[in-house]
């Protein structure tokens, strides 16, 4: 007599066979570039205004005499991952997130996909801001959020009950806090995505991914 054997948690599927929240989620990346493309100079820095994230402007409502943010001075938390630099800032990140971002609401669902997403995005913010700039930097991209995801992956590998996917795990956070040192160290960000890239914001959303990803992601039957 045979026995049907489950499905693993996590199956190599086709990068566009993605479920809805993360094709939507992708798409309105693309549409918040395109937007910001086609807009004049006017339109374009209004944009800036709005939705990119200046850490010195955000830490400037918790100073001495500051009153603290407002409900529209938190949207650059999250609106700043719908603006990028050039169209390879754009491709590098709708593509890693298409193929984490696919494999997260695969086993969590949509609405803990888009927890996951505006987590990573905000706390990729909060780590530039902790950082401390004097001037008007503008931060833009979804990189934060797109680490966020790419760290949710890791609680599912680790309770998926398979041999060998807690050491791929491990291994895998080596290689993304090896890949942030060295952009600290000596700067590939012209190189990578003809910008400077932001490594505080990707460790931030990594680690608020990695932490909400264990907090999220179901554990095995009969663990407790």
């Amino acid at each position: 007599m045979s026995t049907s054997v489950p499905d693993t948690p996590i199956r190599r599927q086709p990068i566009f066979n993605a479920p809805p929240g993360t094709l939507w989620t992708c798409g309105a990346l693309v549409v918040g570039y395109l937007l910001f493309l086609l807009a004049g100079p006017v339109w374009q820095q209004a944009a800036l205004d709005t939705f990119a994230f200046v850490p010195a402007q955000f830490m400037a409502h918790f100073a001495a005499g500051g009153t603290g943010p407002a409900a529209l001075d938190l949207l650059p938390l999250i609106g700043h991952a719908f603006l990028h630099v050039n169209a390879p800032h754009l491709l590098i990140n709708t593509g890693l997130l298409l193929a984490f971002g696919a494999a997260v609401e695969r086993r969590l669902g949509a609405p803990r996909f888009l927890i996951l997403f505006a987590t990573g995005a905000a706390a990729g913010a909060l780590a530039e801001a902790l950082a401390g700039h004097a001037g008007p930097v503008y931060l833009i991209g979804a990189s934060g959020a797109v680490y966020g995801m790419m760290a949710a992956v890791i609680p599912i590998l680790f309770r998926a009950g398979i041999p060998g996917r807690r050491r791929r795990a491990l291994e895998f956070v080596a290689v993304i806090m090896g890949l942030n040192v060295l952009v600290a160290i000596i700067g590939l960000g012209d190189f990578l995505a003809g910008s400077e890239i932001s490594w505080r914001a990707h460790m931030g959303g990594f680690l608020a991914g990695l932490v909400l990803g264990f907090a999220l992601s179901p554990r095995p039957a009969g663990s407790g």
